[in-house]
């Protein structure tokens, strides 16, 4: 019997189930491979019985004198066996046997084909940096919420452990920029403190159709729920950042940061007075966010109105900041994004210290002195941020 045959049913049909089963549970799993692995080694032992009888047979109506050739065959069959089992509960124990199906069309390359979708570097990233803004302060309850928009190559590492069977409902905007894209999203109602303990609970990869009007729900929320209510928002926002940035821009990151929150009730809701303030604070600022930030008046939080507001400043700013209720920051990877949002809302905390102690500056950086950092830096800074100000120590 041929051990590479078996072997590959079998992962194909641990495939099968793990897909299938919607709890992802890594119980579950484990005992389904048990259940398969011990009736795959049944039916081998009975297998191989059945030819060593048969082979019995043969040679009881043979020559007497060809004792040699017994023996040899018999050798053959039980050295088969021992290596039948041996192979088999190899590819269980690392589930990245390269094992290639003779008479079949099937190929199994590593264990990129059975990477667990937690085990994915995207997915531990995704936890990291929620976990990072929990730790921060910045979700409480059920504040804020996170997406990623997967690569092509994460898709296809992922595929085999992803579900077809969920329906397909609204987002609530249309988005044909993103037809067909997959992302990684937390779930509505899902405490960001939960997410690195229990991750299948509150996360969600989705998937958007053809059309960009629907999605599906391929991996994730397995105790039910749906994706954050900011969907629409999210959705728009990535379109418009996928559009200006060709492609770069992949997290969409919005929190309820406590010292921007606290200035929307302080400056005037304008782009230019909320961008110089927070230049002034912190000199990295015009570094890290030179395109300035842009400010969205109170609107009701989960509707379209503020996601169509949000969009039209995403397409000049990475930074949006809700009044009343939080930030919404835009970035390449989580790293970006997460940097990009603790810098505002450090120099947020900067300028509330010190508007604290006095409503005048005694002094501060200038728009000359943000033109030598421009050049510095070999950056470009709007002139409409570098006003004079009458009071060049107050805020107007």
């Amino acid at each position: 019997m041929c051990v590479r045959k078996v072997g590959c049913r079998i992962l194909r049909r641990v495939t099968f189930v793990t897909g299938w089963d919607q709890s992802n549970s890594f119980f579950v799993r484990k005992i389904a491979i048990n259940d398969e692995l011990q009736i795959e080694m049944w039916r081998l032992k009975w297998k191989i019985n059945q030819n060593k009888s048969y082979l019995s047979r043969k040679m009881r109506q043979t020559n007497k004198n060809n004792t040699k050739q017994r023996n040899c065959i018999d050798k053959n069959k039980e050295y088969n066996y021992h290596m039948g089992i041996k192979t088999i509960k190899t590819t269980f124990k690392y589930h990245i046997k390269r094992l290639k199906c003779s008479g079949r069309k099937c190929r199994m390359m590593g264990r990129r084909d059975f990477m667990k979708i937690l085990d994915t570097k995207f997915v531990r990233g995704f936890v990291k940096m929620a976990d990072d803004g929990f730790k921060q302060g910045w979700h409480e309850r059920n504040g804020g919420n996170l997406s990623y928009r997967l690569k092509p190559s994460e898709v296809e590492e992922i595929r085999p452990r992803l579900n077809d069977h969920a329906d397909w409902a609204p987002i609530g905007t249309s988005v044909p920029g993103l037809a067909g894209e997959f992302f990684l999203i937390t779930g509505s109602g899902k405490y960001f403190r939960n997410i690195a303990v229990d991750p299948e609970a509150c996360l969600a990869i989705i998937e958007l159709d053809d059309k960009g009007e629907n999605y599906r729900i391929r991996w994730g929320l397995v105790e039910g729920g749906r994706p954050t209510s900011e969907l629409p928002a999210h959705m728009m926002n990535h379109e418009v950042k996928k559009r200006v940035t060709n492609g770069r821009h992949r997290v969409i990151y919005h929190a309820h940061t406590t010292n921007i929150i606290a200035l929307t009730f302080v400056l005037p809701l304008k782009d230019e007075i909320f961008t110089r303030e927070l230049w002034e604070s912190a000199t990295e600022c015009p570094v890290v966010f030179p395109d300035g930030v842009g400010v969205v008046p109170w609107m009701v939080p989960g509707g379209r109105e503020i996601a169509v507001a949000t969009s039209r400043l995403m397409e000049k700013y990475d930074v949006a900041i809700w009044a009343h209720h939080g930030m919404f920051c835009s970035g390449e990877d989580f790293d970006l994004t997460f940097g990009l949002m603790h810098t505002v809302e450090k120099s947020a905390e900067i300028l509330l210290k010190v508007l604290a102690v006095t409503p005048v500056k005694r002094q501060t950086i200038t728009p000359e002195d943000f033109r030598e950092v421009a050049k510095g830096f070999h950056i470009s800074l709007p002139e409409r941020f570098l006003y004079e100000k009458k009071n060049p120590g107050g805020i107007e």
